[in-house]
């Protein structure tokens, strides 16, 4: 019989015994406290799995104890604030009860977090102890390790939680090494490592990919081995990874911002492929999701050629699948919807054919059957980018003809051809035309605000070209013009409206598309603006090219008597911009969160 208190590592616990009789194993945790008093018993028959229940049961009790703090806190607060009527308790209760939940839910991270991975790291302790003290029965576990690795790896402790994991590998190794098979790391060990080494944020550390990929490497190296002996001298079998460890690593290496990312992506899948080749092991088969990890990592990339490597990548792709038969890397939604987002940042003159060129072969896959080519509504408002940047004469006809097939797919809804004409028999609408019940739409293409205000900041960007006639720029402010009052017709059918940007750029197509006197200019612009004040839309921008467009004296009018600074709140209450996304910190601040960061990573690893 043994006796252990956790009270120095556990918050939420304010004892915690552990029985061991002879006949069985019982445990029996303990929380004493005013609210309640649980006790839980747990019984096995093999001794190596005595400790992973109690790290279970830990886990849960933590849970369970930190709702009741909480409840008993938003409890306590309730009580105090209600005083008068019954009404006003009811009311104070809901609210109390849905801060709870929020409370709980910023607290979810906490409760499996570094407290956590503390405890279940001192049951470890606490077994090592036992056997050191000459019980036999108290072996650790690959089992238990890896317990430890995972509360570590899903604690969010970034960086520090990715060493502890690597240190925590290392010590098994070096154990096995020295003669201990029951610790000798498996498939879960070397996950958890680069699992924790995923979660690190790229402002943390940027040479984690660096790190993640040398577990890798060593796996790999531990796995093509041929002598691969225990102290008995006989053959073991080392772990082979597969294409969900090296999916964790290009990811690392996609989001990681660094310049050599991109390279060192396609460098990793060169050797994740060449390995496949010499073991043929199946689950290590590059798929889909590697490439468009890869893919991905070019889209991020600032290289003026980013965009081109990443329609090669794609192509290699489309090459697999459709002269060789290899489906597992066949490009899906996503590997088109990157390359056409690395399109759309991309300088080439030539993007928009590119991006339709790709959504033209999605649309024609996906009428043939392919469900899984559907096409989105980002992918619709990428392709739609696209044009929006191109200077030619015609972008803005394409980027209305994408939005047009894009409307028409949403309206149709091709998933339930089965039930359109069902739904188009009973549709009723009221006196004004609306439907009552509409028919189910396609949500997964739906037009939104993006994609309406693209098509008018294409047709704003014809203006800006010196081969466009004045004939021309009347067309393109009519396609604009139309664009604009059918997304503002039609809010209720496309589930969105204008906001500040949409206002903004179709005052910027009147700045570039009508000429400085025209009547239909100080029409339109008087007219949009009213619009904007009325649905409360009025931001900077729209400001901006409203000065733009418009003399002082009629921009005195339209503003009336209000400046920048003192505008009503009607006008503002529909406007979110960000205006202080981009100012500087004070260099004092920034240097004390450095000194309290680097003190909590001491107190952290002196904790451990």
């Amino acid at each position: 019989t043994s006796y252990y208190n956790l009270k120095h590592t556990s918050f939420f616990f304010h004892d915690c015994d552990c029985v061991f009789p002879r006949s069985k194993v019982v445990y029996r945790v303990r929380c004493s406290s005013p609210l309640t008093h649980a006790t839980h018993q747990v019984k096995s028959s093999q001794v190596k799995n005595r400790y992973r229940s109690i790290i279970i049961m830990v886990v849960r009790m933590r849970r369970s104890r930190l709702r009741q703090m909480l409840n008993k806190n938003n409890n306590n607060n309730n009580n105090s604030v209600a005083k008068n009527s019954n009404s006003q308790r009811n009311s104070q209760q809901t609210t109390a009860s849905s801060s709870s939940s929020n409370q709980h839910s910023q607290n979810s991270k906490f409760v499996g977090g570094r407290d956590c991975a503390l405890a279940v790291e001192s049951l470890l302790k606490r077994l090592i102890d036992e056997q050191r003290a000459g019980n036999p029965n108290a072996v650790p576990t690959t089992e238990a390790y890896n317990c430890i690795m995972e509360g570590w790896a899903r604690s969010g402790e970034g960086v520090f939680a990715a060493e502890r994991c690597e240190q925590i590998l290392v010590a098994m190794h070096e154990q096995y090494q020295a003669g201990n098979n029951q610790v000798q790391p498996n498939y879960e060990s070397f996950k958890f490592v680069l699992l924790a080494w995923k979660h690190v944020q790229p402002s943390q550390f940027k040479d984690y990919p660096v790190r993640a990929q040398r577990i890798l490497e060593w796996m790999g190296r531990l796995a093509t081995m041929k002598k691969n002996r225990d102290t008995n001298n006989n053959a073991q079998e080392w772990p082979m990874p597969d294409a969900e460890l090296y999916d964790m690593v290009l990811q690392s290496w996609a989001r990681s911002g660094r310049q050599d990312a991109p390279p060192k992506c396609e460098k990793l899948l060169h050797s994740m492929a060449k390995l496949y080749e010499t073991t043929h092991y199946e689950p290590l088969k590059p798929r889909t999701s590697n490439f468009n990890a890869v893919l991905a990592a070019w889209s991020k990339s600032t290289s003026p050629a980013s965009a081109q490597r990443a329609s090669d990548v794609l192509g290699f792709m489309e090459v697999l699948s459709e002269e060789e038969g290899d489906d597992v890397a066949r490009p899906d939604l996503v590997s088109y919807s990157t390359v056409v987002a690395a399109l759309a940042r991309s300088n080439d003159p030539h993007s928009g054919q590119y991006a339709e060129r790709y959504l033209r072969h999605v649309e024609t896959a996906f009428l043939q059957g392919q469900k899984d080519l559907e096409p989105d509504t980002i992918f619709y408002n990428s392709v739609m980018g696209c044009w929006a940047r191109c200077t030619d004469k015609d972008a803005y006809r394409k980027a209305r003809s994408i939005l047009d097939r894009q409307i028409s797919l949403y309206l149709n809804n091709h998933d339930n051809n089965d039930n359109k004409e069902k739904n188009q028999e009973d549709t009723l609408t009221n006196n004004e035309g609306v439907s009552l019940n509409p028919p189910q739409r396609n949500m997964k293409c739906r037009p939104d605000v993006y994609g309406f205000t693209s098509v008018i900041g294409s047709c704003a960007m014809a203006g800006t070209s010196n081969r466009i006639s004045l004939q021309d720029k009347q067309k393109a402010f009519g396609v604009a013009l139309s664009t604009f009052q059918q997304f503002r017709k039609s809010q209720q059918v496309f589930q969105s409206s204008p906001n500040h940007v949409t206002y903004g750029t179709m005052l910027k197509a009147c700045a570039y598309l009508l000429p400085p006197g025209d009547p239909l200019r100080t029409k339109w612009v008087a007219k949009v603006f009213r619009m904007c004040v009325a649905d409360g839309c009025v931001g900077d921008m729209v400001l901006s090219k409203l000065r733009e467009c418009t003399t002082p004296p009629v921009y005195k009018e339209l503003m009336q008597g209000y400046t920048k600074h003192n505008l009503p709140a009607e006008w503002t209450c529909n406007v979110h911009e960000q205006r202080d996304m981009y100012r500087k910190q004070p260099s004092s601040s920034t240097s004390s969160t450095t000194t309290t960061n680097a003190k909590s990573n001491h107190r952290r690893r002196a904790e451990v």
